[in-house]
């Protein structure tokens, strides 16, 4: 959900970066190593950890993406 902001900010970079960190950057990662510590538990667990450490992600980059939003706004730039 954090995607649109960004992207309706002009900031279609970070737009695109959060879902490149939940499926290549976390989600593999957890799928290529949760299995092998924790059987078929760590398959399940794979996408909640990967959906956490995004949101964490997303947390660290609201104050950026406010940033943004007020530089644009006061430029003049979004409709």
């Amino acid at each position: 959900m954090m995607t649109i902001p960004f992207q309706s900010i002009g900031s279609s970079r970070l737009g695109l970066l959060l879902p490149v960190l939940r499926q290549g950057l976390f989600y593999v990662p957890f799928i290529l190593l949760l299995p092998p510590l924790m059987g078929l538990g760590g398959i399940y667990l794979a996408q909640p950890c990967a959906d956490l450490l995004t949101l964490v992600s997303c947390l660290l980059l609201i104050r950026s993406m406010k940033r943004l939003a007020s530089k644009n706004i006061s430029g003049g730039r979004l409709p």
